[in-house]
């Protein structure tokens, strides 16, 4: 019977081939995991937005209602500062500062 030898040379660059592919696969999971959160909340930053978009459309209608400035600074928690008139909405570390137009 013949004798089989076996490579031992094509073993090596095989494995480090195969140990390569593991690391690039594993670093992209984790690059996903990581970015997704950093998404999310981004994400809440648009819900922010919209809510301050839907408050001055609000306050838009209630000027066309006939409804005073100071009336409409109560119900809206308008604030101001030295550069002018300002709704403002936090949510989880995030925060939205829309001024509203003189």
């Amino acid at each position: 019977m013949k004798s089989l030898k076996k490579s031992r040379r094509g073993d090596i660059p095989i494995t480090i081939l195969v140990l390569g592919v593991v690391l690039i696969c594993m670093a992209a999971i984790f690059t996903f995991y990581f970015s997704a959160h950093s998404v999310k909340n981004g994400l809440n930053s648009v819900g922010l937005i919209q809510k301050a978009t839907v408050t001055m459309d609000k306050i838009a209608l209630y000027k066309n209602l006939g409804f005073t400035n100071d009336q409409i600074d109560k119900a809206f928690y308008v604030q101001q500062d030295s550069t002018g008139k300002y709704i403002n909405f936090s949510e989880g570390g995030l925060s939205v500062k829309y001024y509203l137009p003189q």
